[in-house]
């Protein structure tokens, strides 16, 4: 360990010789022979301590120690005053111009001695009280950084419980990021289509998207490639820009700090995807149980028909015989074969009208169950609030607009 320096200034080459010899083995000692030359010194060479003679020529001690503390370079460094005096005036301007310590002359070389490992001790547990406190410090602001993002986090994982579309959960998720002064574009996997969205409200360019799909596809949790970090879980893709290789504390922060966001940020995309998927199955429900009532309620309705028309057809036929028949010269037990036939088919075609009656009743029943079906399927579809995207097409202005953006655009 570096001896601590001791900055003698006296006009005495005697007690310099002595301060020299009596403190050579344990302190680094260096000289001044007079007041202006000593606060040069103290300027220069920074001791650790000051011995400091009352009675010199031209400026006294109380006035070179006045200038020490004036000076923002040695201000903080304590000073043991030297004198032949005792008496407590003397003590008093020693303290009162800053002084640590007071000697009086002669002094025994132990007294000194101890007065300096006395104050070596008061330093070096300054020292290391102030490391302490400097190490306290960045403990407490690296827990009040680390509690921020923590309440960043739940705050984005408690907003995006209300989010009800992609869009929005990509812009919830952006202000956390512009908050980190981080630059960042996210990708969200939906079925077999990609939706991509960058932090600075403009397009991803088409190169950027197939960065992101190619990093994504080829696997791996970290991706790191210059100051970017591409971060990928099932359903979603972070790539960030601009990663601070500068600091690497915040460069590990961020990657430990990440996986939580998209972890449930992956967790709400598989969920709005959920939602879709359950909003446009209900819609299709819905339009296939109005298919289903409106085609049984159109078989009802010709079967009435139908009935209606047998009915009339009978009625008739026979008004037809009952005119011909007589006319016709029938031996009487033909009119009685030509009658019972016409009475067992009127009987017939009553219990084929009763039937249908009893089936019309039944397509009556199922009608009415289904309109009620299509009621509570519509219902469903208004609490779930979804706005149904079709996963299937991209929009040719979208396809068109991405394949008009020139080659030569900066991709970060």
């Amino acid at each position: 360990m570096k001896p601590f320096k001791i900055l003698s200034i006296d006009d005495d080459s005697f007690i310099q010789k002595v301060i020299i010899k009596e403190l050579h083995n344990s302190y680094e000692v260096i000289t001044a022979n007079s007041g202006r030359e000593g606060i040069d010194t103290a300027i220069n060479e920074l001791p650790d301590i000051i011995l400091l003679d009352v009675e010199m020529p031209g400026m006294n001690g109380y006035e070179v120690c006045d200038q020490l503390k004036c000076n923002d370079a040695t201000e903080n460094i304590p000073v043991i005053f030297l004198s032949s005096l005792s008496n407590i005036r003397s003590k008093m301007l020693g303290y009162e111009a800053g002084g640590a310590d007071f000697l009086v002359k002669p002094f025994i070389p132990g007294e000194l001695i101890a007065k300096l490992n006395s104050l070596v001790t008061v330093i070096k547990n300054s020292q290391e009280m102030t490391i302490k406190v400097e190490q306290a410090t960045h403990t407490a602001f690296s827990a009040m950084r680390d509690s921020s993002e923590l309440g960043q986090c739940i705050n984005f994982i408690e907003t995006s419980y209300g989010i009800k579309d992609f869009d929005s959960l990509a812009n919830c998720f952006f202000n956390v990021c512009r908050s980190l002064d981080l630059n960042c574009s996210i990708m969200f996997l939906i079925r077999d289509r990609r939706l991509f969205y960058s932090g600075t409200g403009d397009r991803c360019v088409a190169l950027e998207e197939e960065v992101i799909s190619t990093i994504f596809d080829k696997g791996g949790r970290f991706i790191d490639f210059g100051c970017r970090t591409q971060i990928n879980f099932s359903h979603v893709a972070l790539l960030i820009k601009n990663m601070p290789l500068h600091d690497m504390d915040a460069y590990g922060r961020y990657k430990d700090f990440f996986p939580f966001m998209l972890g449930a940020t992956d967790a709400k995309v598989k969920s709005l995807e959920a939602e879709l998927g359950i909003a446009t199955q209900t819609k299709c429900l819905s339009r296939a149980f109005e298919e289903v009532k409106n085609n049984l309620s159109d078989l009802k309705e010709s079967i009435v028909n139908s009935q209606d028309g047998v009915i009339s057809l009978l009625k008739n036929m026979i008004s037809d015989l009952e005119n011909v028949i007589p006319s016709m010269g029938l031996e009487e037990d033909q009119e009685k074969v030509i009658i019972d036939i016409l009475d067992n088919t009127i009987l017939s075609s009553q219990k084929v009208i009763d039937t249908s009656q009893y089936n019309s009743e039944i397509f009556r029943n199922t009608t009415d169950v289904l309109e009620k079906l299509v009621e509570k399927q519509n219902a469903l579809s208004n609490i779930i609030h979804v706005e149904v995207v079709d996963q299937t097409t991209v929009s040719k202005d979208s396809a068109n607009d991405i394949e008009e953006l020139s080659d030569d655009v900066e991709l970060f």
